[in-house]
């Protein structure tokens, strides 16, 4: 009986001890990527707030869009298989079969629909609606997995528009039912990625989304840590305390690359840096003042001397493998004579000048307003310099703050696309910083539907002409990003900032 007893025991312990192994062993596997971003996003909620570059970010882990953006700005299916239009209006969306969403919902037509419906609806405050809804006339479910989207005049750049963020797929029952300050910041989407946790100021964490239909990540938790001081993320990164950082800073490149495991990844990205101008405000009401901020700025200082020659100077208000683009042109010499004589045509006489900087929210910023700051001293310029965080910045641009800030303008190769070409309308960020006329808006209206491109070319280029003479923006360099990455993560960097975790294009070892 005894012996039985024992044997028994020992096949039961036996049994236990393998179970344990075996849990023990996938908890093993289980795979962490901690990553150091300098910024919070302003919500995680897609369908209400633009695609900043740290919105982007975040945004491409948790949603899918109909169309994809790939890591060199090519467009690709996604939640779509195929588009076709036979008018340039008029476009229809094969949709992909057997998708499923967060909420373990079965994407159908229906869900397309409601997603899009819900940022031209614009019930609610933020910026995503001033994206898409001057263009698109209404959405139609035209089958259970095809969707009809109706533009609002001719418009060639369609599919390019669905692959913004803006243009996320939600699963409709589920969002409708949720309470919309909930959805702020714990979203239901259709990403490799659902959230799992949001501590303001302090982290994101997502869980990989088992059901996607690319196949489940190769990591089973993505832990987002912000950190916005550029030492302390490095040092993370070097520690060991975070696998993967965003937005390192040129001089600190070789810091991260001569550290043993370490590397780091440049991406050239179709976005470039410019200052805004509040030309409603006196003394940036004169033209003249705001040609001498320009004619002021050497340009070749900050790419070379401050960013160590990595990125390259504007040479006009397009960038290459942007439609339309001269590389000819030379739009903003370097001539501090002639920026104090334009000062003196406008009777400037040292009236203040608000400039808002935002130095941790781009990359390097910090040093490129201080040196913002000295050019613009040196003719003569009086201004009011405040450094600030990302928050302060981000109130300033959505309140149509005074004076001057920096911000960035992307692109996603063509010039019918640029938010910062349509700031000035109502509904946008920079609407009451400059009144359009009725010659921009109507090339702006007609360059954005033209299908031939030769009067494409031309309409775009006028409206370039115009925004030059009144010297509305001023553009300095296009940009490029550092990532930091430790030994074992393999990726592609993207053109338009997005952090790609999808299992066709990252893997960690």
């Amino acid at each position: 009986m005894t012996k039985k007893f024992s044997f028994r025991f020992v096949v039961i312990m036996l049994s236990l001890l393998t179970i344990v192994g075996i849990n023990a062993a996938l908890a093993q596997e289980e795979k962490t990527l901690v990553i150091g971003i300098n910024a919070a996003p302003a919500s995680l909620d897609a369908l209400h707030e633009g695609g900043s570059i740290v919105n982007i970010r975040h945004y491409g882990m948790i949603y899918d869009t109909l169309v994809r953006t790939m890591a060199d700005a090519s467009l690709a299916p996604m939640l779509a298989t195929e588009w076709s239009t036979e008018d340039g209006q008029v476009w229809v969306f094969q949709l992909r079969e057997g998708v499923i969403l967060h909420d373990g919902s079965t994407m159908t037509a229906d869900d397309v629909v409601y997603s899009l419906d819900r940022v031209l609806a614009g019930e609610f405050p933020g910026s995503a609606q001033s994206q898409m809804a001057p263009y698109i006339a209404g959405v139609e479910a035209t089958g259970d997995l095809e969707v009809t989207i109706t533009a609002t005049q001719v418009d060639p750049n369609m599919p390019m528009r669905l692959a913004s963020t803006t243009a996320s797929i939600v699963p409709a029952e589920a969002t409708a039912a949720a309470e919309y300050e909930d959805l702020l910041w714990a979203p239901i989407g259709s990403g490799p990625f659902k959230v799992a946790e949001y501590i303001e100021g302090d982290r994101l964490v997502l869980e990989a989304h088992d059901d996607y239909w690319m196949g489940a990540p190769d990591v089973d938790t993505v832990i987002i840590r912000y950190i916005p001081e550029d030492a302390t993320r490095i040092a993370a990164l070097q520690s060991g305390d975070v696998d993967f950082i965003t937005t390192i800073q040129p001089d600190q490149v070789a810091q991260v690359e001569e550290t043993e495991g370490l590397f780091v990844d440049t991406a050239d990205v179709l976005n470039f840096m410019q200052v805004l101008i509040n030309t409603n405000q006196a003394p940036l009401d004169d033209v003249n003042v705001r040609r001498a901020m320009s004619l002021s700025i050497d340009r070749e200082v900050l790419v070379n001397d401050l960013w160590s020659g990595y990125n390259r100077t504007m040479n006009e208000y397009l960038m290459p493998g942007e439609f339309g683009y001269d590389p000819e042109l030379d739009l903003f010499p370097y001539d501090p004579d002639a920026a104090r004589a334009a000062l003196e045509e406008a009777g400037y006489n040292g009236e203040p000048i608000t400039f808002i900087a935002p130095v941790t929210y781009y990359t390097n910023m910090s040093i490129i307003s201080d040196a913002l700051f000295a050019f613009w001293s040196e003719v003569g310029l009086n201004v009011d310099y405040q450094r600030v965080e990302t928050e302060a910045w981000r109130n300033n641009l959505r309140g149509g703050g005074p004076g001057i800030t920096i911000v960035s303008a992307g692109s996603t190769g063509d010039p019918g696309l640029r938010s910062d070409f349509r700031g000035w309308f109502e509904g946008n960020y920079a609407d009451d910083q400059w009144t359009p006329t009725d010659e921009y808006t109507d090339l702006w209206d007609t360059g954005s539907a033209a299908l031939d491109l030769a009067e494409r070319e031309r309409l775009f280029r006028d409206l370039i002409t115009i925004i030059d003479e009144e010297v509305l923006i001023i553009p300095m360099y296009q940009s490029v990003e550092f990532y930091g990455r430790r030994d074992g993560i393999n990726w592609e960097p993207n053109v338009r900032f997005a952090i790609d975790l999808r299992p066709d294009v990252f893997s960690m070892d």
